[in-house]
């Protein structure tokens, strides 16, 4: 491990702290991050590999903001991902554009996994509270589900369909969980002096003239000037932290040789 991967490595472990404490990445660790990264490139190899970098970081930028704009990631963890174009970038262009897709990969891959063991831990802490609304939401859906079972009993007799079948209804019992646990355990109330940049309204109310609801680019640093003055506690919603991801991502990425060694 050089001292490329052990700065990223301090780094990430310092943004999933940050993003456990306070749901939020600051700018200046990214920033530190990707400036350190290009620093390393520039001092260990020759200048003409600044024109392909170039582009590289060209296309790590249009898949940050496509996973922003698809909602796939906040701000936070789009930028994070772009920091991280020095650590992933190949002099060889090939191996770059592989580099990031095998990245990808282990990111979604661990995010899964972690995300799904983040949904279990509520699930057994607000059992009692999740409850009624998990029952609540899955009569929401209670014909798409039908629809689902009937497709997978069909399936039996054609084993793609069936397998597909249960796919579908794994894939929906998540979501309604999902769902659910949002407005039971992913939503607090907190007072205007404490909320940051980026946090996202859970409910709707109006201040000063102006209606505050839900945005996918969260709360701007005017709106938290206008509430400055609001007295009553506000909901936002109290998102997964999803920087372990990237860290659990960047110890399989390091060690992806024997991983598919071992396959």
């Amino acid at each position: 491990m050089n001292a490329l991967w052990i700065v990223y490595l301090v780094g990430l472990i310092i943004a999933t702290f940050q993003d456990f404490k306070r749901r939020e990445i600051d700018d200046w660790l990214n920033l530190f991050l990707f400036f350190s990264g290009v620093g390393f490139l520039l001092l260990s190899n020759s200048l003409n590999f600044i024109l392909s970098f170039s582009f590289f970081v060209f296309i790590m930028m249009l898949v940050s903001y496509l996973f922003y704009y698809a909602r796939i990631f906040s701000g936070g963890d789009s930028k994070l991902l772009f920091a991280l174009s020095p650590l992933l970038f190949s002099v060889i262009f090939n191996q770059a554009i592989m580099n990031l897709g095998i990245f990808i990969f282990l990111l979604f891959f661990s995010g899964s996994v972690y995300s799904l063991f983040f949904i279990l831990f509520f699930i057994l802490k607000d059992f009692k509270k999740l409850k009624p609304v998990l029952i609540k939401n899955i009569k929401k859906f209670k014909i798409l589900f039908l629809a689902i079972v009937l497709l997978s009993f069909f399936g039996l007799l054609y084993k793609d369909i069936f397998y597909f079948g249960i796919f579908f209804i794994f894939i929906l019992l998540l979501y309604i969980v999902s769902l659910s646990l949002e407005g039971v355990s992913l939503t607090k109330k907190v007072l205007a002096k404490d909320l940051a940049e980026g946090d996202w309204i859970a409910k709707k109310f109006k201040f000063n003239g102006k209606t505050f609801d839900y945005s996918w680019d969260g709360l701007s640093e005017k709106d938290i000037k206008i509430l400055k003055n609001y007295k009553k506690y506000i909901e936002v919603k109290d998102g997964i932290p999803y920087a372990l991801s990237f860290l659990i991502a960047f110890f399989l990425f390091l060690f992806k040789d024997l991983i598919l060694q071992f396959l």
